[in-house]
């Protein structure tokens, strides 16, 4: 069976990949026992795997209110792609956010896309661009590399009431597993590289969801 390493797996989006994922042997890499900021970890959980699903982010120290960078959360994404090309793994797919491009404005008359260069809403969506950018130049080394701008994955898997803006960016489980599990099992990534947005069809959402791998949301309230 296909292996696929799946960093920050205990996570909300990695616990739930992890249990959802079929088809492949998931391999979880996780703190304190394993650490993408140690090489040696990830030499030993990289032998033999045909994928990675980069999630492993350190949110206490950087996320979208925090107004702060880590510098551990982008070395652990040069070491997952670094490690993963030195390995001969055949495809990365990246943790990105829709932080990195014009967040929030819900109801928006024009949609945002992954073609044209993202304006960050923070210090962390400028870091998750740097992480795009990065993958990129790893395309262009040989590994397919796939960008996910997450939308909001909860524990509770409901979507938000309150707050209208993270109502439109909410991404199920269901959605969530089957995109991820639809960039695992394509045959190619066009170009070897691919940014989408993983949100469910939201009302009052702003993204593009349009993809190569053949991916349409089934919740959302949109689709009610």
């Amino acid at each position: 069976m296909k292996k696929v390493v799946v960093t920050g797996s205990v996570g909300v989006i990695g616990g739930v990949l992890v249990n959802g994922l079929r088809g492949w042997q998931v391999m979880p890499f996780n703190l304190p026992e394993h650490d993408a900021l140690r090489l040696a970890d990830l030499n030993v959980a990289l032998m033999g795997a045909r994928s990675v699903v980069h999630l492993a982010w350190n949110t206490r120290t950087e996320n979208f209110r925090s107004g702060t960078m880590d510098p551990a959360n982008a070395l652990m994404t040069h070491n997952v792609l670094e490690r993963s090309l030195y390995h001969g793994v055949e495809r990365v797919i990246l943790a990105s956010s829709v932080h990195a491009d014009e967040y929030p404005n819900p109801g928006r008359e024009h949609i945002a896309t992954t073609a044209t260069l993202g304006i960050p809403d923070s210090p962390y969506g400028a870091d998750k661009l740097f992480a795009e950018a990065l993958g990129r130049h790893y395309a262009t080394q040989g590994i397919e590399v796939v960008a996910l701008r997450f939308g909001g994955v909860n524990r509770c898997d409901r979507q938000p009431v309150q707050d209208a803006a993270e109502r439109a960016v909410w991404l199920s489980h269901r959605d969530c597993i089957d995109l991820v599990q639809k960039c695992l099992d394509t045959e190619a990534v066009p170009g070897n590289y691919s940014c989408i947005y993983a949100v469910s069809d939201n009302a009052n959402g702003w993204h593009d969801l349009s993809n190569p791998f053949g991916w349409t949301p089934q919740d959302g309230d949109r689709l009610r």
